[in-house]
């Protein structure tokens, strides 16, 4: 059995650290990513309940000047309204913050790996058994 040295303790961590830069930049990547897919639809969402908002405006104004021909004695016969459907199910926003929190979620898992690969590698016995956990944490 090869006893381990501060100086190879080192050089793994060292690994590890590598690893988890990796690992770091991919996650940033990915929130940055979802930024950028989700940003359109989130403004989409803004842009259409200000067009709704501004239906409901133009009701009660077509509304109140409906009653102001009947007040002038015309006959005024509604033939229905318009009816403007919008999917709330789809909730963008609600999506948005599931995959940044199933992000973070992930993100934590790996760093807890890697504290406890740190841990390990500090405390291992002999070069394989240092190797083996830096092993792990590269795959």
């Amino acid at each position: 059995m090869n006893t381990i040295t501060d100086e190879q303790r080192k050089a793994f961590s060292e690994l590890i650290k590598q690893q988890q830069k990796r690992l770091a930049d991919r996650y940033d990547g990915y929130m940055k990513s979802l930024r950028t897919e989700w940003e359109p639809k989130l403004q989409g969402r803004s842009k259409v309940q200000r067009v709704m908002e501004e239906i409901r405006h133009l009701r009660g104004k077509l509304s109140e000047h409906a009653d102001n021909l009947r007040h002038l004695g015309y006959r005024v016969i509604d033939d229905g309204f318009i009816s403007v459907d919008y999917d709330v199910a789809g909730d963008t926003t609600r999506q948005l913050e599931e995959s940044i929190k199933a992000a973070e979620v992930e993100r934590d898992q790996q760093e807890s790996q890697f504290r406890r690969a740190f841990f390990d590698v500090w405390s291992a016995e002999n070069v394989d058994e240092a190797r083996e956990i830096v092993a792990r944490v590269l795959s």
